[in-house]
């Protein structure tokens, strides 16, 4: 009996247009996610379990604004900065602030639960919880350039968050108000002491989150079915990535998410897609090990 071995060849470019380029897209838009994340919990110590449906607020409010009150789709952008912010500052002042004054931070993360859940009911009434498409954005037809199969809103979703981390990076470092917010969360004490309100900066954080949540939903929904769920959906591998990453840290988020999408992608083409979840967590678990704080995490510094 004569033995056949057949060798499969993958080509570079079939490698690039099917593991890595959808990996990095992936991962890109769990990057921005991380990055609303991590913009309030710098200044609070609070991660944001209603930041998946502020993604789909922004959204959502464009096509209750303009498909269904019929106003200029233009009036329906504004809205949904409106929207954004109101239930930002909303959620931080009933959901965040009351813990962070009376030194208990656990209950943040029912009363952020408690939040997410809130929005997703008030979100299912104006379409009745059925997804909705989404006309306003790029276009979602690929083309092929230099051999990578790649649409606009790739190319938007892979550029959005390094631009909003090198942003965030310039706030932070050369503006009075990120380096007040970094006074904060480095020394709370210090810097109330100087007159630094613990309260505005957590305020600023928090509209900080929203408008990086409403970016995120800008740049996903052309890609899908707008519902009160889709945020959800992609929360999990954003929190994943910014927990490799380590939390806190701009930089962490974006390559940690990064990985989570490569790495996602990896094991639903050669493992399967069942095992996905389950290759992240092994992963987080080995970063863990090694670096308890994350890749790019700093262990809390303690002064005495």
């Amino acid at each position: 009996m004569q033995i056949i071995y057949m060798h499969v060849k993958i080509s570079p470019m079939h490698f690039v247009n099917t593991i890595l380029v959808p990996g990095i897209t992936a991962g890109a838009l769990y990057a921005l996610i991380a990055i609303g994340f991590t913009v309030l919990f710098r200044t609070t110590g609070v991660l944001n379990f209603a930041q998946g449906e502020m993604v789909m607020l922004g959204p959502m409010a464009v096509l209750i604004i303009h498909q269904k009150w019929g106003l200029p789709v233009w009036i329906g952008f504004v809205g949904a900065i409106v929207f954004v912010a109101a239930f930002a500052l909303i959620e931080e002042r009933f959901a965040v602030r009351p813990y962070l004054q009376s030194g208990v931070q656990v209950p943040w993360i029912l009363s952020t639960l408690g939040a997410s859940i809130i929005l997703a009911e008030l979100l299912t009434i104006p379409f009745r919880g059925e997804g909705v498409p989404f006309p306003y954005g790029a276009s979602t037809a690929p083309h092929t350039y230099l051999g990578i199969q790649l649409a606009a809103t790739d190319i938007i979703m892979i550029v959005a968050p390094i631009v909003l981390v090198g942003l965030l990076h310039l706030f932070y470092t050369r503006t009075r108000l990120g380096l007040m917010s970094q006074a904060i969360a480095g020394d709370p004490d210090g810097a109330l002491a100087i007159g630094i309100s613990k309260k505005r900066m957590s305020q600023l954080a928090a509209l900080m989150a929203g408008m990086v949540a409403l970016i995120t939903g800008l740049v996903l929904a052309p890609t899908q079915l707008v519902n009160p769920t889709l945020g959800i959906t992609y929360l999990f591998n954003g929190f994943v990535g910014a927990a490799i990453g380590g939390l806190g840290s701009l930089s962490g988020a974006l390559v940690g998410c990064l990985v989570v999408g490569v790495l996602g992608q990896l094991s639903s083409n050669y493992i399967g897609s069942l095992y996905v979840n389950a290759t992240l967590f092994a992963v987080l678990l080995l970063v863990y090990l090694a670096r308890p704080y994350g890749i790019f995490g700093r262990a809390p510094v303690r002064a005495v």
